[in-house]
């Protein structure tokens, strides 16, 4: 018995096919998510049915099923990263000789994430020391730097996606309309939020793979002229 990987898309290989989730490269489509999975094929005419396929992680099993037929496909999902995945699968002959008889086949194979997503928040500062120049001025700006997430590599542009919020005077927060650049302009002194989606998750489907960053923005004090008796 053989059995070969193959990523999602490609020609299916005979006579096992064990066939991997694939979000833009990577297996899992967030770090930390779980949103992988695989599944597994006999072919026709390979062992004798039925058939009992299990999975396991680090040595534990983590899934099985039992009298699969040939042509049957069997699906393991909600999977998380990791290196050491083994799929196994024994026909009919090994499992009544008590593993005896040599008709089993295995493959190892990884499930890969993206690295952690994640948005660091700074401010340009003026002369004065703090990010607006005058009380009551607009005239802050606060630029992002973002690493890791599952972006697009094959563009010039990653495709980050961002969201902008200020706080109001209530502690509530309201989404800045039309900002959806990686740099915040001509704004006044107070707490901004930002929160980033990467290229693969705006848009789509899968887990929601997000970092968000806040900063607080100063102002100098008011300028007060008072006159002397």
């Amino acid at each position: 018995v053989n059995i070969t990987v193959e990523e999602e898309g490609e020609e299916v290989p005979d006579p096992e096919v064990i066939e991997l989730s694939n979000y833009n490269d990577y297996n899992i489509s967030c770090f930390d998510g779980s949103n992988g999975w695989v599944e597994v094929t006999i072919s026709e005419n390979v062992g004798n049915a039925p058939f009992d396929i299990t999975l396991s992680l680090d040595g534990e099993i983590i899934g099985e099923f039992f009298d699969i037929d040939l042509g049957e496909s069997v699906l393991f999902d909600n999977l998380s990263a990791g290196q050491n995945y083994l799929i196994e699968v024994w026909d009919e002959n090994y499992v009544e000789s008590g593993g005896s008889e040599n008709c089993a086949a295995q493959a190892v194979f990884e499930m890969t994430q993206p690295d952690p997503l994640s948005v660091n928040l700074s401010a340009f500062e003026y002369d004065c020391g703090t990010e607006v120049s005058c009380f009551g001025a607009e005239d802050a700006i606060i630029s992002t730097e973002i690493n890791g997430g599952n972006i697009n590599d094959s563009s010039d542009d990653p495709g980050y996606v961002f969201t902008w919020e200020e706080q109001n005077a209530d502690g509530s927060w309201s989404i800045l309309g039309g900002e959806i650049n990686s740099t915040l302009t001509n704004i006044g002194a107070g707490f901004y939020v930002v929160t980033v989606e990467d290229w693969y998750s705006a848009g789509s489907e899968v887990e929601y793979c997000f970092a968000t960053d806040t900063i607080e923005i100063f102002q100098p004090e008011e300028l007060i002229i008072t006159e002397q008796s």
